[in-house]
């Protein structure tokens, strides 16, 4: 198992950061190696949905963990050809 974190620092306010994060079906417009993104209900946590990523299947994943305008986290268990 992998963990991968990521930051940017920007001047956006976070309102306007978070507004891009919380639209997923969205992700694939502004993130080249996304290419399609599912939610089912609201970008909370426990939420689930699916993610297929440049050159991978289409994964479930969970919000673990949503702290709006400040933070999220998902896990999602990315499936091999094994």
């Amino acid at each position: 198992m992998w963990n991968y974190e990521h930051a940017i620092f920007s001047t956006s306010s976070p309102i306007s950061i978070w507004n891009l994060y919380q639209d997923i079906s969205k992700w694939s417009k502004w993130d080249n190696e996304i290419i399609k993104a599912h939610l089912e209900g609201p970008f909370t946590t426990g939420s689930i949905g699916t993610l297929r990523v440049l050159n991978q299947k289409t994964n479930n994943f969970i919000l673990k963990e949503v702290k709006e305008n400040q933070s999220f986290t998902n896990v999602r268990k990315v499936k091999t050809n094994d």
